[in-house]
């Protein structure tokens, strides 16, 4: 199986629709876990192998190599850097990344490059930079000088676990997450970690805060354990190795003792590690264990040092959860809680695990395709219906009391009074007569407004729908209570499914849904999401020429990158920044006749020539599915 694409959740844009069981939602961290140590966080961006390729061919790993993100984003945090430039590497063989370190040296910013001593011979960047001046020590006083980070100006640093190698640039399962502030302890702690590696020697126990700990280190271990011993619903684990027993056994305990769901992805030539002792304790109690298949030949790795606890807690960094990681070694591993982070990786993990084989499947030689088919199930229902629902005086829904006959005309019906009875009757017809195993009533939600009785919910009559979807629930039908928000009954309007509260949000003002609301609802410990319902009318985003595209950060007010193709958009309105041109550099050639797709090129680099940055296809770019 190989393929190369860049990884997104789905976005549901039909209202009948297959659904699988999704894990329970984990509890949120609370006001007063959050209060010591949030003013002490800066901002944070992941960096992923996106796009990325399954088991990966020669020819993937030079298409990635010349769209890696990981390369980019190096150069580009080098290339801007004004006072100093502090690496940290394992190995490291990427030319772009050399040429600009050897460019900041050559305009007199101080440059330091501390990698592990096994570099120390002929031909290796690492004396390359030397002889051309860059101040390079070579460090292994101990154990292996592993940690792989940057610290640039003393204020940014990128972090994780990408080494600047061939494969860990292109075809690893790898992730690096840039740190941004001089006040963030993660960058404290990492400037301090810097000097330790630096002079070979010193306690790495005294670069330790409340986010981050650093190796050599029983601090370390014991930030680890921490974490996995006070998971309460979940934790999900991606890790190149995992040999310390004290940490298989917590994983067991959390399964056997807790209830916690507990699922592991390890490298599949690694899977005589994971047996015996507390793994099959953990086996035995719920716990669940894939394999990630990679190429060999090409020294192919699921690379991740990772484990995210309860949804909303990510342990990240550069060491293995292996005796050398946490004793020997100089490593880091650090702690996120930002909503976006944890987004990013919760989406990782979940690709990830369906793309890696248990056990079972290895054996039998199924393909990745097989087994998830095997392990899905299916369900058929409506995630967006309307139903007549009123308070007495105000409308709180639209829908209409009628049921259609076995010819497809409308018959009216009495569906009772209020919010409760008219829901009910819903749910029972749903289930009773649509033989359906879901549905989902979503009533109008939007920014008061007393002049007009159009159907608009209140809080208390959507608390009223929420309980009647809990009494309407059983074992084999699931009542969903959700909202219709934005431009009401003609399209263009979003679903907001899984939240307690309803989105009084001034329609249009997705920036406030985005970056507000439900990142408020993900800190009350539930996972809201969003369901786009695109206009009536057939073909509508690609109706007449030209027609223009723009991507905007809403919460910054800034537009990221924008195209125009079948002729120019020079003056095109984008709500709340005005007038804006979507020309960049050279016109895409494009058509929207026939089948085709318009793909953003997802190297990391925006060129600001459309051109360039775009291209149309009728599939994906990349080698096809095999």
């Amino acid at each position: 199986m190989g393929y190369l694409d860049t990884y997104a959740k789905p976005v549901l844009t039909a209202a009948l629709v297959a659904i699988t069981l999704g894990a329970c939602e984990p509890a949120p961290p609370t006001a007063q876990e959050l209060s010591s140590t949030e003013s002490f966080r800066g901002r944070v961006d992941v960096i992923l192998t996106e796009p990325f390729c399954d088991v990966c061919s020669s020819s993937d790993k030079s298409f990635l190599l010349g769209r890696s993100p990981i390369i980019a984003n190096v150069v580009h945090l080098i290339d801007h850097a004004a006072i100093s430039v502090d690496v940290a590497q394992y190995t490291f063989s990427q030319k772009p990344i050399r040429d600009a370190l050897l460019r900041a040296h050559d305009q007199g910013i101080p440059v330091r490059l501390a990698i592990d001593e096994a570099q120390n011979k002929p031909g290796t960047r690492a004396t390359e930079l030397a002889a051309g001046g860059v101040d390079v020590r070579f460090v292994g006083r101990a154990g292996l000088q592993h940690a792989k980070f940057m610290v640039i100006d003393g204020e940014t640093v990128l972090t994780g676990s990408n080494n600047f190698s061939s494969t860990g640039t292109s075809i690893n399962e790898e992730n690096s997450l840039i740190l941004r502030g001089a006040g963030d302890l993660r960058v404290k702690g990492f400037k301090c970690h810097f000097e330790i590696i630096w002079e070979d020697g010193g306690s790495s126990t005294s670069c330790a805060n409340d986010l981050a700990t650093f190796s050599p280190s029983a601090k370390t271990k014991n930030l680890v354990r921490q974490q996995v011993q006070a998971a309460q619903s979940s934790i999900d684990v991606i890790m190149h190795h995992l040999t310390y027993d004290p940490l298989v056994r917590d994983l067991a305990d959390a399964a056997e003792h807790r209830g916690v769901q507990v699922r592991v992805l390890v490298n599949d030539g690694d899977a005589a590690e994971h047996s015996g002792g507390h793994w099959d304790r953990l086996l035995s109690h719920g716990g669940r264990i894939r394999y990630k298949r990679g190429n060999p030949d090409l020294y192919q790795l699921l690379h991740h040092k990772l484990a995210i606890i309860d949804g909303h807690t990510l342990v990240n960094g550069s060491g293995n959860w292996s005796a050398s990681g946490f004793f020997r070694n100089y490593e880091n591993y650090v702690t996120y809680r930002e909503a976006k982070v944890l987004a990013r990786f919760r989406a990782l993990f979940d690709r990830l695990w369906i793309w890696s084989f248990d056990s079972s499947s290895l054996q039998q030689g199924l393909s990745a395709a097989e087994q998830h088919a095997g392990n899905t199930r299916h369900f058929f229902g409506n995630l967006h219906a309307h139903f007549a629902a009123n308070d007495g005086e105000l409308l709180l829904d639209d829908g209409h009391p009628e049921v259609q006959d076995g010819s497809g005309n409308a018959v009216p019906v009495d569906v009772g009074q209020g919010v409760v009875e008219p829901a009910d009757y819903a749910f029972r017809y749903a289930k009773e007569m649509g033989g359906m195993d879901f549905l989902g009533l979503s009533p109008h939600c939007r920014e008061p407004d007393p002049e007009h009785n159009d159907g608009n919910m209140t809080p208390a009559g959507y608390a009223l729908l929420r309980e009647a979807a809990l009494a309407a629930s059983d074992s084999g039908f699931l009542a969903i209570p959700s909202m219709e928000w934005s431009t009401n009954s003609v399209g263009n309007h979003v679903n907001v499914i899984g939240s307690s509260k309803l989105t009084k949000i001034d329609r249009g003002r997705f920036d406030q849904l985005y970056e507000g609301f439900l990142q408020e609802r993900e800190l009350a410990g539930e996972r809201a999401f969003v369901k786009l319902q695109l206009p009536f009318e057939s073909n509508n985003l690609q109706n007449g020429s030209p027609d223009g595209i723009a991507i905007v950060d809403v919460a910054q007010g800034v537009v990221i990158d924008a195209l125009s193709y079948e002729g120019a958009i020079d003056a095109g309105e984008i709500v709340g920044l005005g007038l804006f041109s979507f020309v960049e550099g050279y016109l895409l050639q494009a058509s929207d006749q026939g089948e085709g797709s318009l793909a953003r090129l997802p190297n990391g680099i925006d060129t600001d020539d459309a051109a360039n940055d775009w291209a149309q296809a009728v599939s994906t770019p990349g080698r096809p599915n095999e």
